[in-house]
């Protein structure tokens, strides 16, 4: 019914259903790691991010 109101085929409207539900389910996921709850646990790990670089080499040409 939607594909023939909308002149698509129904591969399209399932298509444009799927990425909808796929791009619901990436942002109730960014929105849960955004909570006050997880911000202690993006803090603990922050840290990690130079795991293995060395301190002293100087990045400020990609800045």
């Amino acid at each position: 019914m939607i594909a023939r109101a909308e002149h698509t085929t129904l591969a399209h409207v399932i298509e444009r259903s799927l990425d909808a539900a796929e791009d619901t389910r990436f942002w109730t996921e960014v929105a849960a790691t955004m909570s006050p709850d997880a911000r202690s646990s993006r803090e603990r790990y922050a840290a990690t991010l130079t795991d293995g670089l060395d301190p002293a080499e100087d990045w400020s040409d990609i800045w």
